[in-house]
């Protein structure tokens, strides 16, 4: 259960012997004004901040007397103290937020078998995915980040900067495409491996132009170039080339990709072992068999090459009864599942088939936030993910230490005892938070119209303004 302002400050800070005197006291001022609530600007913001520092036994009988003179000068600013006590409740989720924040890293490095730095630069990425609007959650910047590190899509020394934007460029191809971020972390690491793109960011161009265009109209895309990834280098194809040659057959009427694929795949096998089928379909076009058969052997450009001139030898049949007997010679019966299909493809004209792919995933990704939607929810999601690394550099280890602190004896008791109290007053105290972030409204509202840079900053200066209380409760923690 998420805890008010007040109800942290007072679990922070509480101690046996005086929290029951200090909080009925506050109680009764409470009360007393609270037909009168309003606020008293700076002063009262600061003091009432000091004080939270001090610890209950003073503070509450303290703050409570400033609260009660504070609320006797009326309703003037209502409105301010309604935005204080929606300040006072994002402070309490950023803190909830920066707690789930902080597993990231250990999990990273428990699934990745890395090291806690490592593991460390990975969460930091998984968050300025987060608050660039690119995934959902934290933890979805985590899952892309996994997918990237187990399919060796960068270095282990990439940098932090490399790290959140291959994040982005695999989470906006998945975005375009429809697909998993696994998915597509897997099928790109496959691209890379047998030869078919030279870096991650090629094959993600070559799978976002290819998705465009229809490539991907059957959501076997991913699939077909993780499964079939070996034979088109068999055939000396390269990413580009094999997505070329996948639309060509889609225009001339292939059901899917993999269909188109397949038929690669059988003539590839085939024609690598010097197969008998094969043999006798090259002698009917009239073409070395055993010269090809070499070539396909070799790979890489031989390979294309030997491959292009089949193709146009077979289209270049014009009895079309010959031209499917030559046809399932060489591809077997997976040139009946093609049809007429099969004579749309030509290796040769297969890459100006698909067009320039050359920044295709950062140009869609790039369309996808050009709108005032987006742009406001990056602004948010900065926004509260700098309060986050604020209260994860700050707040967070001094409740970590006061968890291990606690225990039947010393604070513990004391905690019971405030657990007890908190139990019987929530209603009170939940009152008490809503002043206390009002009274500190002003002097957050000052800050963040003065500052001019990031929205890390503006929090980084409440941060520092606020020193006194922060400092304060992390001397309570650490004495």
């Amino acid at each position: 259960m998420a805890l008010h302002v007040g109800e942290l400050a007072a679990t922070i800070s509480v101690d046996d012997s005086g929290a029951r005197a200090g909080v009925q006291r506050a109680e009764a001022a409470l009360r007393a004004g609270g037909d009168r609530m309003a606020t008293s600007a700076n002063r009262s913001g600061q003091q009432a901040g000091d004080q939270l520092g001090e610890g209950v036994e003073r503070g509450a009988e303290r703050g409570g007397n400033r609260a009660g003179e504070a609320m006797q000068k009326g309703l003037k600013q209502l409105a301010a103290a309604a935005v204080g006590l929606a300040i006072g409740t994002a402070l309490v989720g950023g803190i909830g937020e920066a707690l789930e924040q902080a597993k990231i890293p250990g999990q990273l490095q428990a699934q990745l078998g890395t090291s806690g730095p490592i593991a460390a630069k990975y969460g930091k990425a998984a968050g300025a995915l987060y608050s660039g609007a690119i995934v959902d959650s934290v933890q979805d910047g985590a899952e892309v980040l996994t997918g990237i590190a187990r399919n060796g899509l960068l270095p282990p020394e990439a940098t932090e900067q490399q790290i959140a934007t291959m994040g982005r460029r695999v989470a906006d191809t998945a975005a375009v495409m429809g697909e998993d971020v696994s998915a597509v972390t897997r099928s790109v690491g496959q691209m890379m491996r047998t030869g078919l793109a030279k870096s991650a960011d090629e094959a993600m161009d070559v799978l976002v132009r290819g998705t465009q265009r229809g490539g991907n109209a059957a959501e076997d895309l991913l699939d077909t170039f993780t499964e079939y990834g070996t034979q088109f280098r068999n055939m000396g194809l390269s990413g580009q080339q094999a997505m070329g040659l996948i639309q060509q057959g889609l225009k001339g009427g292939a059901r899917d990709a993999d269909v188109v694929a397949d038929a690669i795949k059988e003539f590839s096998i085939e024609a690598v072992k010097g197969g008998d089928g094969v043999r006798k379909g090259l002698e009917e076009l009239k073409l070395p068999a055993d010269d090809l058969f070499k070539a396909f052997g070799k790979g890489g450009p031989e390979a294309f090459k030997a491959f292009d001139t089949v193709a146009d030898k077979l289209r270049a049949v014009r009895d079309p009864i010959e031209r499917n007997s030559i046809a399932m010679d060489l591809f077997g019966t997976k040139s009946e599942d093609l049809a007429r299909a099969l004579y749309t493809l030509d290796p040769s004209s297969a890459v100006k088939a698909l067009g320039d792919v050359k920044g295709a995933a950062d140009g869609a990704g790039n369309a996808m936030r050009d709108n005032a939607a987006t742009k406001v929810d990056v602004f948010k999601r900065k926004l509260m993910q700098g309060v986050v690394e604020v209260l994860g550099t700050y707040v967070v280890p001094a409740i970590e230490k006061l968890v291990d602190w606690l225990g039947d004896g010393g604070l513990g008791r004391a905690f019971k005892a405030a657990a007890s109290f908190v139990s019987q007053h929530s209603t009170v105290l939940s009152i008490a938070a809503g002043v206390i972030a009002t009274l500190m409204l002003p002097t957050l509202v000052t800050l963040a119209t003065q500052a001019t840079t990031t929205a890390a900053s503006v929090v980084t200066s409440w941060a520092t303004q606020g020193a006194a209380a922060v400092t304060g409760a992390a001397r309570f923690v650490t004495s």
